[in-house]
């Protein structure tokens, strides 16, 4: 018998190694049946959804629980996806619209719908121009969800002179309310539940493509209704991102 000085790789590492290789199987293929779907276009929003739905008619997806809670194996922060399509593939982020992913454990009757991830993005052109995000502090203001246009500068409303804020509500704008998935993300914070954050960079959106960057692991510190920008009521989740993340 042979003798090395190479490290034995432990399950735990093994186990890793091979979801992200699963996970970059899942990737390249989804990235290929883009190309071939829309060569002039691969990386557009539409071009996205088409294929993501071939890809689950096929079951060219990973399979986890549809309740899962907390971490998913293979995936560092810091890690990029050219789509949301991609991170509801693997199971990063599972709406391809939706900011905030919704799950109801069966394991345990009777417990209230919570939030295990959300996906959002900061700058001007946003749906929700609510948010906010500190990448050095790892602090982020997450705008709950409720009916927003895509643009306010299409409002016939004016600023007040030196606040930045809307003197009357925008045309489109409501208020939002502790329900669906904004309950959800109540629940979560109720019960302690660590979100995983995808932020998306607008202005690659811009140009009708996409990219989202994983945050990590954050927790719900508080949450509060207030008056937000363009004067409706807005709920606001303040979420810190946990140390120690890889």
């Amino acid at each position: 018998m042979s003798s090395s000085n190479a490290r034995a790789e432990s399950p735990k590492n093994s186990d890793e190694f091979a979801a992200r290789a699963a996970i970059k199987q899942v990737l390249a293929e989804f990235r290929q049946m883009k190309k071939e779907e829309v060569p002039f276009a691969p990386n557009s929003t539409g071009t996205a959804l088409k294929v993501v739905k071939a890809m689950r008619e096929e079951n060219l997806q990973l399979v986890m629980n549809k309740d899962h809670i907390g971490r998913i194996a293979g995936i560092k922060v810091g890690d990029t996806f050219d789509s949301r399509g991609e991170a509801s593939l693997i199971g990063l982020h599972g709406p391809m619209m939706s900011g905030i992913n919704t799950v109801k454990p069966e394991s345990v009757p009777g417990r209230d719908v919570i939030a295990n991830s959300v996906a959002f993005s900061v700058g001007s052109g946003t749906t929700y121009p609510d948010n906010s995000y500190d990448e050095s502090a790892g602090i982020l203001v997450f705008s709950g969800e409720g009916r927003n246009p895509p643009d306010a500068n299409t409002s016939s409303s004016k600023k007040k002179p030196g606040t930045g804020k809307v003197k009357n509500r925008p045309q489109g704008y409501e208020d939002q309310k502790a329900t669906a998935r904004n309950k959800a993300l109540i629940n979560s914070f109720q019960e302690n539940i660590p979100i995983r954050v995808i932020r998306g960079d607008p202005s690659r959106m811009a140009h009708d493509e996409e990219k989202y960057t994983y945050e990590g692991f954050f927790e719900i510190e508080k949450y509060e209704q207030k008056k937000g920008l363009h004067n409706n009521q807005v709920y606001t989740f303040h979420m810190k991102r946990k140390e120690d993340q890889r």
